[in-house]
């Protein structure tokens, strides 16, 4: 299925017309998101199961989070948006995580934060803390167990009536409760997450004001 749309402009005689190119850019892209379903529920099911490998080690946050909002700088331009990440400011941050496991949680908040913002800016920080479960600011550097990362958005904000459901399976940020209502997913994302970070030793949580955005969290041990 993936290699269809490569296939056929392959064997296809000729250049292509305009409406032919955004037919196959518009195959391609729904092949590239059932692909990504697939891998997530995979990915999903072996770590239920006890099948999911994690590799932790030293992680170097700053670069990492600064690849993952590289990765999506298209995206947010094509929807007029800023995103706003300085890496420099958080060069002594350090976590013991598995590096694609941290990729692919940030990959999903980033992609959640774009996709509920239509006019603003999605922002990245970074903060130490002695609390995995909330923001506790040390009041020594050494007293630090935790980096906590925040993903700002100013969008429009998580409707009261599926907050409390949020991190469980097919429900929506924008609040979707089943198939029929999905906006392009299956409601994984945030469920992926909390599986991800939470075999991590870190946990995920947030806040929101609907019509005034959201700031999701999420904790890993600092190395």
């Amino acid at each position: 299925i993936k290699s269809f749309p490569h296939l056929f402009m392959a064997h296809l005689k000729g250049g292509l017309t305009e409406d032919q190119t955004k037919l196959i850019n518009s195959l391609q892209d729904a092949v590239n998101k059932v692909t990504k379903r697939v891998d997530q529920m995979s990915s999903i099911t072996n770590i239920l199961v006890g099948r999911y490998s994690f590799a932790i080690e030293k992680l170097d946050l700053a670069s990492t989070i600064a690849v993952e909002v590289k990765n999506l700088t298209q995206l947010v331009e094509e929807k007029g948006l800023a995103i706003n990440f300085n890496p420099e400011m958080f060069r002594e941050a350090s976590v013991l995580a598995d590096k694609y496991a941290v990729g692919e949680l940030l990959t999903e908040l980033l992609k959640n934060a774009i996709e509920f913002t239509s006019h603003g800016s999605v922002s990245v920080d970074v903060v130490a803390s002695t609390d995995k479960d909330l923001v506790a600011k040390p009041e020594k550097d050494e007293e630090a167990r935790y980096w906590v990362v925040k993903v700002i958005d100013t969008g429009t904000g998580i409707p009261y009536e599926v907050q409390n459901l949020l991190f469980t399976p097919f429900i929506q940020e924008g609040g979707a409760l089943n198939r029929d209502q999905v906006r392009g997913g299956l409601g994984l994302g945030l469920y992926y997450a909390k599986l991800l970070v939470e075999r991590q030793d870190g946990n995920i949580w947030f806040e929101t004001e609907k019509g005034e955005g959201s700031t999701f969290y999420f904790s890993l041990p600092k190395a």
